[in-house]
């Protein structure tokens, strides 16, 4: 991170009519910069020439009544009451790389959707991928990449993990309490590695491989049983990180079942119900989702295309 220092004489530290302390930035002593936020000159007061901080971050500001902006890497310090009329906050530019059936961008579209986040989705053509996934994500080069404002944000339990973070104001996704997160992070990683790495065995695997697979994705799922338990949702009474790592690939169930010859509902209808209660009562995953039967025939397609005997 590129520092700066800006001079601040000691006593220059001032306090709004209504309310939080902030710092005018003059002659004297230095303040040492380290987190990018927009630095805001107010020019109403001639005398002192008051530079005004505010901690928004990634943000774009306009200035109304004679005021300039320029983005420096500053402090968090909060802007004075007085100076909030004067600003309006810009959208920021998500853009998100996507392939409908890709059950890790559906985690990112279900974590954007319950955020309220507005962004441009750009479905990738994956035997001819764009230059902006080439460049955004140079080292796997696969979907989802999220891209804002300009800055790329690479594999999906990152990407929910950075949008619960960037738009903290609302719908947290993981908690606060640094134990519990660790408990969310751990079974996002079990997910990835006993859920959606089965999966992918049961949909291209054959014979013996493909029934030992089928075995270790209802032992995975069964122990996901026990820690969801009588919880409407992993995370309580709300959706969660856990929930979103886990329910896209609920959505390929009908497939699994049907290529590897083997029932989810009857060995896990716990995780079958919630499942299905994921879909009934959060508008974000019932959008997102595609139908199972849409990805059926999707899969037995593109199978007929890869070995057309």
């Amino acid at each position: 991170m590129r520092r700066l220092a800006w001079p601040l004489r000691k006593d220059d530290t001032h306090k709004s009519r209504n309310g939080p302390n902030f710092f005018p930035l003059l002659h004297g002593g230095f303040v040492i910069c380290s987190i990018q936020i927009l630095f805001l000159i107010s020019m109403r007061d001639q005398r002192t020439n008051i530079f005004w901080i505010l901690r928004s971050y990634p943000s774009t500001i306009h200035l109304e009544g004679g005021f300039r902006c320029r983005c420096f890497e500053l402090p968090y310090l909060q802007i004075p009451d007085e100076a909030l009329p004067y600003c309006t906050k810009m959208k920021d530019e998500v853009i998100l790389l996507d392939y409908w059936s890709s059950s890790y961008a559906m985690r990112v579209k279900i974590a954007l959707a319950e955020k309220g986040v507005d962004y441009e989705c750009l479905e990738e053509n994956l035997p001819d991928k764009s230059p902006l996934l080439l460049q955004s994500n140079p080292i796997h080069r696969t979907v989802p990449t999220l891209v804002h404002n300009g800055k790329p944000i690479c594999e999906s339990l990152i990407i929910v993990s950075y949008i619960d973070e960037v738009w903290h104001d609302k719908f947290p996704l993981l908690p606060s309490d640094p134990h519990q997160k660790s408990q969310a992070l751990f079974w996002a990683d079990y997910i990835d590695k006993k859920i959606y790495s089965v999966a992918r065995r049961i949909l291209w695997g054959k014979g013996e491989d493909q029934k030992m697979a089928n075995k270790e994705l209802i032992e995975g799922l069964i122990k996901l049983e026990g820690e969801l338990g009588n919880k409407r949702y992993f995370g309580g009474e709300s959706v969660s990180f856990v929930d979103v790592a886990l329910v896209p690939i609920t959505c390929w169930f009908y497939t699994m079942e049907t290529c590897g010859n083997f029932s989810i509902e009857a060995e896990c209808p716990k995780l079958v119900s919630w499942a299905k209660r994921c879909v009934d009562e959060r508008e974000s995953i019932a959008k997102t989702l595609p139908h199972p039967q849409k990805l059926y025939d999707y899969y037995t397609d593109l199978l007929r295309r890869l070995d057309p005997k």
